[in-house]
């Protein structure tokens, strides 16, 4: 009975704690001037999100139809320059992956302006909620629950990536979907479908985020490891510990 009624309590500050966030998002969100968004792309993301939402699904920018422009392009006066675009024969593409432009030019299409910041914004309410679960799943004391989940909505640069118009936030998302999935079945082996929704979400930040890709090869690294390991909760976290700081490093010797 004790027990059940201190869960209620951590759900209900759960619950308080998400909603403030939520909140707060939203709020800072529309302080945001329309047309404005912080951008290190030179807007390149946020030029193909409106092409694709017009109907053009060509991988490459189409900025112009006039002929006089793109004859002023072609010879070298296009507005945007390597490493950000690269020139194939006359068509111009830019070097980010187009997924994220992808995925947000529906909502830009219904929502307009505000509907860039739907799929960042979202991405970061589904990484607190997979946060909460796990902090639930291994059991914190209610003080700890609240601190961490506070200190990740209230003291994280994480919450303003939801209020940019970058791809960082989904992709983070999902590799943390990903690696809590593994994480919320740690004492045991883990049904292969778990395994292999988990597999997916990790797949698709990559495509996102190329960069990632490392944190996936950690991720397999780390699982082969521990499941070779012995049985005891502590001891594989331990060597969870182990195994993440002996890739990390080698990751960070060939960066």
């Amino acid at each position: 009975m004790h027990e059940k009624k201190t869960s209620n309590i951590v759900n209900v500050i759960i619950a308080v704690i998400l909603s403030a966030g939520i909140l707060e998002t939203l709020y800072l969100l529309f302080l945001i001037p329309e047309g404005i968004f912080y951008s290190g792309d030179g807007g390149l993301k946020a030029l193909l999100t409106h092409q694709f939402s017009s109907g053009n699904f060509n991988a490459n920018l189409v900025l112009s139809h006039d002929s006089w422009i793109n004859a002023l392009w072609n010879k070298g006066y296009f507005p945007f320059h390597e490493p950000y675009t690269y020139q194939i024969g006359h068509k111009f593409y830019m070097h980010y992956p187009i997924w994220f432009s992808l995925i947000t030019a529906p909502f830009y299409h219904v929502f307009g302006y505000y509907g860039l910041y739907v799929v960042p914004l979202v991405s970061v309410w589904i990484l607190w909620i997979c946060f909460a679960l796990l902090c639930k799943r291994y059991k914190l004391t209610t003080s700890a629950v609240c601190l961490a989940l506070s200190a990740l909505i209230f003291g994280s640069p994480f919450t303003l990536y939801g209020l940019q118009y970058w791809e960082h936030a989904p992709a983070i998302a999902l590799a943390f979907m990903g690696f809590s999935g593994i994480l919320l079945h740690f004492e045991e082996r883990p049904a292969p479908r778990r395994i292999f929704l988990s597999g997916i979400f990790l797949g698709l930040s990559g495509l996102l985020r190329p960069e990632l890709f490392c944190f996936c090869a950690v991720v397999l690294f780390v699982c082969l490891f521990v499941y070779c390991a012995p049985s005891s909760l502590d001891q594989k976290l331990e060597y969870v510990g182990c195994a993440d700081c002996l890739v990390s490093s080698v990751f960070r010797c060939f960066k």
